[in-house]
């Protein structure tokens, strides 16, 4: 199914990234449980069915908004407020932290949170790019430039409404370690350019290709957007193994 294709690819991505990065970066011990065998058994037949099945329905809401494009070129959409969870390790590379914090959301989806709560898995998975996002050290002590002024984090959407009687607080469960944090995000109007791509290791590279070219196009149009910040959204491949992918960036105006 088209849905083993990407969760193989992912899970493959995965090991080969974390093992290279362990021989470069110092990495959290948490790292170890994916490396030891924990993701051979995290990929149930039951779990790829039904993540297929389900893509359609469980993604955040939105509406189109009323001024687009003319040459329909790109999207403007109106997203509601929602809850998100968020992978994010300071100093991995975009393709390293892009497959490990696709994993620990997974978890984190799947009980691994203080609550031991279960959502349903989400789509699209979110790879959120802050270039230059600390490009100078803030704590006093530390003087000059950062060497990881870039951040790169992953966002799933959180299926989680507070007055419904199953939970048991008004704000979702917290991620097992200091990794994996939730937040709310108010109405966005985000800009959206669909493409279609082949999931290879070279897949973020090319979205942020799109990104730099959409950015620019975005500023001609007198948008109101930061082209250093923008998320690589991705869904599901079809059976001939082709993804839908999307960049988004986000209205500043709002």
């Amino acid at each position: 199914m088209a849905s083993c294709y990407l969760i193989s690819a992912l899970a493959i991505l995965a090991s080969f990234c974390l093992i290279e990065s362990a021989v470069i970066n110092e990495m959290p011990t948490v790292y170890e449980e994916i490396i030891t065998g924990e993701q051979d058994n995290m990929f149930t037949e039951d779990w790829k069915n039904a993540f297929d099945n389900e893509q359609l329905q469980n993604q955040p809401k939105w509406t189109p908004d009323e001024d687009q494009p003319k040459d329909d070129s790109y999207e403007v959409r109106n997203y509601d407020p929602a809850w998100w969870v968020t992978s994010f390790v300071p100093c991995l590379n975009q393709t390293v932290a892009s497959s490990y914090g696709y994993l620990k959301l997974y978890l984190y989806m799947n009980k691994a949170n203080d609550q031991h709560m279960e959502f349903n898995l989400t789509y699209p998975i979110l790879n959120k790019v802050d270039m230059q996002f600390n490009a100078q050290y803030i704590d006093e002590d530390k003087k000059g430039r950062n060497p990881c002024p870039d951040r790169y984090s992953v966002n799933l959407y959180l299926p989680y409404e507070s007055d419904d009687e199953y939970y048991i607080d008004d704000t979702p469960p917290n991620g097992q370690d200091e990794i994996v944090t939730t937040s709310k995000s108010q109405l966005k109007t985000r800009y959206v350019l669909p493409y279609e791509d082949e999931f290879t290791i070279e897949s973020l590279e090319n979205c942020n290709e799109q990104a730099k070219d959409f950015g620019e196009r975005l500023k001609e149009d007198g948008k109101n957007v930061n082209v250093n910040s923008y998320h690589c959204a991705m869904y599901e491949p079809d059976k001939q193994g082709v993804v839908r992918f999307e960049v988004w960036f986000d209205d500043i105006d709002q």
